[in-house]
């Protein structure tokens, strides 16, 4: 189901039995869409290719440096012990050619100098080195270097089949050699043969256990089948092994990014760059993600950290990140060198548009519509030439239509044409299709009679320019934007609601809560701006006001994530009667959806009574969501309250796997059902106090903080 909007829900510290990654997003609430050239999957997103292969665990080793010097054989020894153990191509790589120069009539030192340099991507100088050294005479691992570098170098022509070949005859070589299967493994994703590359990093682990790589890319094998679990598994395996292996803290960034946890990816990512500063993979995937949750400040540290190793990528994120910052004449210095690039050209048309040269800006949109064709573009230069005073055709507005993603933003283009007149009814088809991109608004409530006073009439130049920065997350531009509008219309319902959005995420609570409360005088069924102030209500910690706001909201619309949310706050409240209510009407209203079976039978649980009721109700919440960590932890606190304790070990157990051990509550509840089995009153103990003391608020803190006191 669609994750809830973090204004209404995740502002309760109560889980209350579910997570709010389970909810049901209400009827105002949705994705916006960006009208944007850049391609997030470029930085960001499901892996196209396997991350980097080989983690260099070596490092700067002086020691390993004076070891050489010392000891060459040992030293040797040592590099090729890594090298099948764990992978170590990295060390190969860094120590590898010193060798070959300490001991220059050694064929093992040479073959592996030959290697290094294969893998590290200097095909010349590897080649050059195969050539000098003679074929027969190395035998076992030794003999197996000059194959595995010969696959190498065939991979870096994109000659798969012949590299395929070449990686087997080493492994033919050394049957018990790990590096021959991961390579293998490589070449088949490279030709697209997922399921068998898996086999092949699968055969790596088995030869041992410790080989990091092929952990890493059998996580990212099974994330490009979208065996996620499987991936988190692998990369985990990986970790186990090098806590700061850069390629598996990247493949679980993409996990937590497609789980919609920003704040986990940016902690892993970070640990990357910090073990790693020069890795590029890293920081280009960090610095969206830290746009994603408006660390602006840190994005564009490191996008300036990129500019030496990746110029173009870094410009263009650097001039979106100082755009964001409200600064366009140094978004427009570190764009205006990429000439030629589209993406950069774009963000042009928005630094024009942020210093109101709306005549640059069509310009530009002019040139790049001729050569791109994308939705984006296209609605910015409506919006434009509507700011300047030329309506535009009804063929123009067809053919943004026709471009992908191009639907909703003609149809908003439309809309607010036909409202700017005062024709409501005429509007309201074409807002509710271009609805996708106005998330959170919502007409529900809104009514023709209510808007045909020309009060409310929309100021549709100012309007549009706010929303188009708006959507690119131009905050104060898009505010200072739908202000001029306000100025025109002040009572508009609208524009005040925009208006609140744009402060918001600014982080100007009070001045949204302002707008909001406007537009509501405005538009007293305005459905959409209730659950909005609702949710800023909780936030401030006002239950009082978010209810009366949600009871409104639910009077006008009937909406799941609006009743489950009325019946947490009352259960917040102590109004149990009514969360029963409310509970009962989410079932009645919603059978098909287990968040209301299982909200009610964790009421129950929670209070200790109607425990044969709550079974029923969460085994059917079981049965319409299976494997949902909520519902199993629900099932394992029922059970424990009927003093049976095995079967609610076994519940919570899974239900702490499912959720990958990141709810305290699930933890909390955990321990209790462990110490009712074991009466470990120390294990239990230090279990809490740990919880309490990395967790400073989940529900059951006040619960287990008072069940350690009385263990004392």
């Amino acid at each position: 189901m669609s994750r809830l909007s973090p204004i209404l829900l995740l502002s309760l510290s109560c889980s209350l039995g579910i997570d709010a990654a389970d909810l049901p997003a209400p009827a105002a609430m949705g994705s916006a869409l960006d009208p944007s050239l850049i391609d997030s999957s470029d930085v960001f997103g499901l892996v196209s290719e396997l991350m980097p292969w080989d983690p260099n665990v070596s490092g700067a080793d002086d020691a390993f440096a004076r070891l050489i010097e010392r000891d060459p054989w040992r030293a040797l020894d040592e590099i090729e012990s890594r090298l099948r153990s764990q992978g170590d191509m990295g060390g190969v790589i860094r120590w590898a050619p010193r060798l070959a120069q300490r001991l220059p009539s050694d064929s093992r030192a040479s073959l592996l100098n030959a290697l290094a340099l294969a893998a590290a991507g200097q095909t010349a100088q590897a080649q050059a080195a195969l050539d000098q050294i003679p074929v027969d005479g190395p035998v076992g691992t030794t003999a197996m270097y000059r194959p595995l570098a010969r696959a190498f170098l065939l991979r870096a022509q994109r000659r798969f089949a012949d590299a395929l070949e070449a990686a087997r005859q080493a492994g033919e070589l050394d049957p018990r050699h790990p590096y021959p299967d991961n390579l293998i493994g490589r070449l088949r994703i490279e030709q697209g043969e997922v399921d068998a590359a898996i086999s092949s990093f699968e055969d790596a682990i088995a030869k041992s256990d410790r080989f990091v790589p092929g952990f890493t890319n059998l996580g990212s094998a099974r994330l490009l089948r979208r065996d996620d679990q499987g991936a988190h598994q692998a990369f985990d395996q990986a970790l186990a092994i090098q806590p700061t292996n850069c390629p598996a803290l990247i493949g679980l960034a993409t996990l937590d990014q497609l789980e919609s946890d920003a704040r986990m990816a940016a902690t892993r990512l970070l640990a990357c760059v910090d073990a790693d500063p020069s890795n590029l993979l890293a920081r280009q995937r960090l610095v969206p993600v830290l746009l994603e949750q408006r660390d602006y400040a840190e994005a564009e540290r490191h996008a300036r950290a990129l500019l030496d190793q990746d110029a173009p990528m870094a410009r263009r994120l650097l001039g979106d990140i100082l755009l964001r910052l409200d600064r366009p004449a140094e978004a427009r210095e570190a764009l205006v060198p990429l000439v030629s690039d589209d993406q950069a050209g774009y963000l042009l048309v928005y630094a024009d548009l942020v210093e109101n040269d709306l005549t640059g800006a069509q310009q530009r949109l002019r040139i790049l519509n001729r050569q791109v064709a994308a939705a984006g573009p296209r609605f910015l230069e409506l919006v434009v030439s509507i700011a300047l005073g030329k309506e535009p055709t009804k063929t123009e507005i067809a053919e943004l239509a026709k471009a992908p993603a191009g639907q909703p933003l003609a149809d908003l283009i439309t809309a607010t044409a036909l409202l700017s007149s005062g024709r409501f009814d005429e509007a309201r088809p074409h807002w509710q299709r271009s609805e996708s991109i106005l998330a959170p608004f919502s007409l529900i409530g809104l009514e023709a009679r209510t808007l045909d006073d020309a009060a409310f009439k929309l100021e549709r130049p100012s309007f549009l320019l706010g929303f188009a920065l708006y959507l690119k997350d131009l905050q104060p531009a898009a505010g200072r934007a739908f202000s001029a509008g306000l100025a025109h219309d002040p009572d508009s319902p609208f524009g005040r609601y925009f208006s609140a959005l744009s402060q918001l995420a600014l982080g100007d609570r009070q001045g949204a809560i302002k707008h909001l409360r406007h537009a509501l005088i405005a538009a007293p069924k305005f459905f959409a701006a209730h659950t909005l102030l609702a949710g800023l209500s909780l936030e401030t910690g006002d239950n009082a006001q978010a209810i009366e706001h949600f009871e409104a909201a639910r009077r006008l619309h009937l909406d799941a994530s609006v009743l489950v949310t009325l019946g947490m706050l009352h259960e917040r409240q102590q109004n149990t009667d009514e969360a029963v209510r409310i509970y009962r009407q989410l079932i009645a209203d919603f059978p098909d959806s287990f968040i209301g079976y299982n909200q009610l039978a964790w009421l129950y649980a929670r209070r200790g009574e109607n425990l044969g009721k709550a079974l029923d109700l969460a085994t059917r919440a079981n049965e319409i969501q299976p494997g949902n960590s909520g519902v199993q932890d629900t099932l394992g606190w029922i059970f424990f309250q009927r003093g049976e304790y095995p079967q609610a070990l076994e519940y919570a157990r899974n239900a702490n796997q499912i959720a990958k051990g990141s709810r305290p509550e699930i933890l909390y509840h955990l321990a209790r059902m462990d110490y009712a089995v074991d009466k470990n009153v120390e294990k239990v103990k230090k279990t809490l106090g740990d919880l309490l003391q990395g967790h400073p608020a989940f529900d059951g803190r006040d619960e287990a903080s008072s069940f350690i006191d009385r263990l004392k």
